[in-house]
């Protein structure tokens, strides 16, 4: 039988590494026994799609964070952590979530880290509620981090004010979809 007698552990099969996007033909050529044979593959390397993903993600307490990986494009997904091959899932825990996003040609491996929220970037402890005199207004002046938004009741438009009318206010500050809201009753 002809190649019987052929140490396998002495065979390397050849490395072919192609760095640039193209088509490419690679031809192998088998001598046995003083006969030549000649066997060709041709290669297509192709650029992966560019896959959107936001890989940060925040946690926000008792709530589960919705993750969608879906793509402009056709894609396979595979969540690596456990197998399920679905776009959109609910993550209850921080951690790393290693997946797998395939077009027609390429697969690409992405790591999406949850971190559980830091609050203290947006909590506002506003004073307790407070009785004033009308002409000494009770100054509020939170800080909060800057990329943050936040919403007064009242609509007020500015992040710091001057209260000086009997009235319920609160005040609701957001980041990275978590958000919080803290109160203060104001008695003139």
């Amino acid at each position: 039988m002809p190649g019987a007698n052929i140490e396998f552990s002495e065979l390397k099969e050849p490395i072919f590494a192609y760095d640039i996007p193209g088509s490419y033909s690679i031809t192998q050529t088998v001598e046995y026994a003083g006969c030549f044979s000649d066997f060709t593959v041709d290669v297509t390397v192709v650029v992966p799609e560019e896959v959107t993903l936001k890989t940060d993600q925040a946690l926000c307490q008792d709530k589960p964070l919705a993750i969608d990986i879906s793509q402009s494009f056709e894609a396979d997904y595979l969540w690596l952590s456990d197998s399920s091959t679905v776009a959109t899932r609910e993550i209850n825990m921080a951690g790393i979530y290693p997946i797998e996003i395939a077009d027609r040609h390429c697969v690409q491996q992405f790591d999406i880290n949850v971190q559980e929220f830091d609050f203290d970037l947006i909590e506002v402890p506003l004073a307790a509620d407070i009785s004033i005199c009308m002409q000494r207004p009770v100054e509020i002046n939170p800080d909060i981090d800057p990329a943050s938004t936040f919403t007064w009741s009242d609509e007020f438009p500015t992040l710091q004010r001057n209260i000086s009318e009997t009235g319920f206010y609160s005040l609701t500050t957001s980041l990275s979809g978590c958000s919080t809201t803290s109160s203060i009753a104001i008695t003139a």
